[in-house]
């Protein structure tokens, strides 16, 4: 009679079930690893085309619905251009702004210690984007989030993380009396 031995936990089948789980979980983290790299890289390329697709949205009127009525255009500005034609351009007031980053409105959202991006100021109507425009930090000293304004297109602000902050800053834009804020969390 042949001798049975007893059950163990920790046969044959049960370490070829942990290798091929192992090897499984192997190749899980390393598609993730090659998508997160895939994500990275684009959103670098993304950055750096950053410029161009803001000012294509400063561009860009707004849709107007042709039911709607047209409300009459409140306190207008008029000024002789000296350098292109004796016609005169008309300048509105602001009637809205936004803070913008990759063409989408936001609120808040969180950098790392180390990340730079521009974010846009979005002004309505269109017509208005010659208005004055002014970025704000709540953090004055720059010693967490350091806000530079850019010198050609005021409506352009390029932020950096400098430090990580326990409820993050504010950023605020504004023009011709209207402002925008948005929170953002400043993190390690």
């Amino acid at each position: 009679m042949k001798e049975r031995k007893p059950y163990s936990l920790f046969g044959k089948s049960f370490f070829i079930s942990c290798i091929v789980v192992g090897i499984a979980l192997l190749i899980a983290v390393g598609a993730m690893a090659i998508h997160s790299a895939q994500v990275m890289k684009e959103r670098a390329e993304k950055e750096e085309s950053e410029p161009e697709l803001i000012q294509e949205s400063i561009v860009q009127e707004p849709e107007i619905d042709p039911l709607e009525e047209e409300q009459p255009v409140e306190e207008q500005e008029t000024i002789s251009d000296p350098e292109s034609s004796p016609a005169e351009i008309t300048l509105q007031k602001v009637e809205r702004i936004a803070i913008r980053y990759y063409d989408e409105e936001k609120s808040e959202f969180t950098m790392h210690v180390g990340d730079k991006l521009t974010v846009n100021a979005y002004i309505l109507p269109a017509a208005a984007s010659g208005a004055e425009v002014s970025w704000i930090c709540s953090n004055e000293n720059g010693n967490y989030l350091a806000i530079e304004q850019d010198e050609e297109n005021p409506l352009l602000c390029t932020v950096e993380c400098i430090a990580a902050l326990s409820g993050g800053v504010k950023l605020t834009v504004k023009a011709d009396g209207q402002e925008a804020s948005c929170q953002i969390y400043l993190i390690p």
